[in-house]
């Protein structure tokens, strides 16, 4: 996620500047609320801080505490009150275990509801957790500057132990709302759902051309399309009706040789077309997300659009909110990336869902270790001291050819005196 870190100091300024200003004002008192989370080791999840007996927020300030050896890849993003005003965080600033979220409006926000999202990826390995919200009472603030207090939030994040990995997919859930004891365990909990592809997508699509002249054949196919689609009035190929498919096929093929000087591809059928139109579609929207957007841009659409439809996961948005999840995740890039077209109005729903799917598990896999090269010399393993498990090994001591000590003392001392005697013998000479 890309963070506006120059303007994170303006912000602690603006913030000190109303806490001078609120003064002896009178405190109001309101209440955070969240979901405890259930999730896989690997997996990254999302958990909305809520606000209840809101008073009208201007400006707050946030601290989020956390375990670094469990979670990691923190995200923060604007929802329900801080979708108004500038929202900063000073994640990449501040030290791994803990970051704060700045948020200043010209106006108070009334209301309760979402107060702002929060993005984390489990280790592997990790052990359940806890992520401590702490609202700062002096630089919180209404409109009438009056200070707003609120006790601290704690998040608990249960980790499923390897033994529960496999078992029967079940709807998602990202946790059960913070009950008191006599309320919480009396129902029953629901497992999280398994990763699965969406109906109607058949494995992860290509993300990039093979050479620059199949990314020259896909782009002109796409404009064939486009042009076959002007003509026959319609918005997709998938409005293309059956019977008006092989027309359309031949429309294509017509086109194809009337903008081409060379030889083109011939499509016999409109299911051959249709695959290799949206196969062009899908991997030619994979390269320019990818190339123009940073992972964390990527990363914050997705998870904006999941929060929108209510789901934790790409797979498991349900079958009637993948068209809002997609419209979701096309307005998060396009203000990111206004260049990037939107991919819903030329192929299915469901392609779309599986080519977000694909690209999100691109920016989410760790890089593949760069293949040795057997004309270089092989790397040797370096000298590290044992450590407890978990901590950094420090690098070894560089072993330095060093003249020892006693020596140079011993070679001083001599010089020292055969200069006396020198000088001894020189004087009595004299004399």
């Amino acid at each position: 996620m890309c963070h506006k870190n120059k303007a994170f100091v303006p912000m602690v300024i603006v913030l000190l500047i109303a806490a001078l200003q609120i003064g002896g004002s009178a405190a109001a008192k309101m209440r955070l609320t969240c979901e405890d989370v259930q999730v896989q080791a690997g997996q990254t999840f999302f958990v909305t801080v809520n606000a209840a007996d809101n008073p009208g927020l201007m400006g707050f300030k946030i601290t989020v505490a956390y375990d670094d050896a469990v979670l990691r890849d923190p995200q923060v993003l604007a929802d329900g009150i801080t979708k108004n005003g500038s929202l900063n965080d000073s994640i990449g600033v501040a030290p791994g275990t803990a970051f704060d979220v700045l948020w200043t409006n010209t106006a108070s926000v009334p209301g309760d509801g979402a107060l702002l999202t929060l993005g984390f990826t489990v280790a592997p390995g990790a052990a359940d957790t806890v992520i401590k919200v702490v609202l700062s009472a002096p630089d919180t603030f209404t409109e009438k500057w009056e200070t707003v207090q609120a006790d601290p939030l704690e998040i608990r994040v249960t980790v499923e132990k390897d033994a529960d990995v496999g078992e029967p997919p079940a709807e998602a859930v990202t946790g059960e709302e913070h009950a008191s004891p006599t309320e919480a365990g009396t129902e029953n909990q629901t497992e999280p759902a398994q990763p699965t592809d969406p109906p109607g997508v058949s494995g992860d699509p290509v993300l990039s051309f093979p050479s620059e002249k199949d990314r020259d054949l896909a782009q002109f196919l796409i404009s064939v399309v486009s042009k076959a689609l002007e003509e026959t009035q319609k918005e997709r190929i998938l409005d293309v009706e059956k019977k008006e498919q092989a027309d359309f096929t031949e429309l294509v093929n017509d086109i194809a040789d009337e903008l081409s000087d060379e030889p083109v591809p011939e499509y016999a059928s409109f299911d051959s077309l249709s695959n290799a139109y949206t196969d062009a579609v899908k991997t030619s929207f994979a390269e320019n997300a990818l190339r123009n957007s940073e992972p964390q841009t990527i990363q914050k659409a997705i998870g904006t659009a999941l929060e929108q439809v209510g789901a934790d996961a790409v797979e498991t948005v349900a079958p009637e909110k993948r068209a809002e999840f997609v419209k979701a995740f096309e307005n998060e890039m396009a203000q990111a990336s206004p260049s990037l077209p939107a991919i819903s109005d030329r192929i299915s729903v469901d392609d779309t869902v599986g080519l977000i799917a694909a690209i999100r598990n691109v920016i989410a896999a760790p890089p593949e270790p760069a293949a040795e090269d057997p004309t270089q010399p092989a790397a040797t393993e370096p000298e590290v001291s044992a450590t407890v498990p978990g901590e950094i090994a420090a690098p070894a001591p560089e072993k330095t050819e060093r003249f020892p000590t006693w020596a140079i003392v011993v070679c001083a001392a001599v010089g020292m005196l055969a200069i006396a005697v020198t000088v001894l013998v020189f004087v009595k000479k004299k004399k």
